[in-house]
């Protein structure tokens, strides 16, 4: 897998857009960049945003609280 775009790793996810390049902002999932810089979401990425979103869901946590 070369990488999604953050619109592709969007409908992939339950996050949208906007939240993705929020938490890329608070450094909790850092994809990488083309050269031209798109951000492309990997598997490893992708794992990370399907991980925050359970943790939330599962146990009520806010992205506040998975900071530190």
């Amino acid at each position: 897998m070369d990488g999604l775009k953050v619109g592709e790793a969007a409908a992939r996810t339950t996050w949208s857009p906007r939240m993705l390049r929020y938490l890329e902002r608070l450094g909790l999932v850092v994809p990488n960049r083309t050269s031209s810089g798109y951000r492309l979401y990997r598997l490893r990425e992708l794992n990370q945003l399907r991980t925050l979103s359970e943790l939330r869901s599962r146990f009520g946590l806010e992205i506040s609280d998975l900071l530190f």
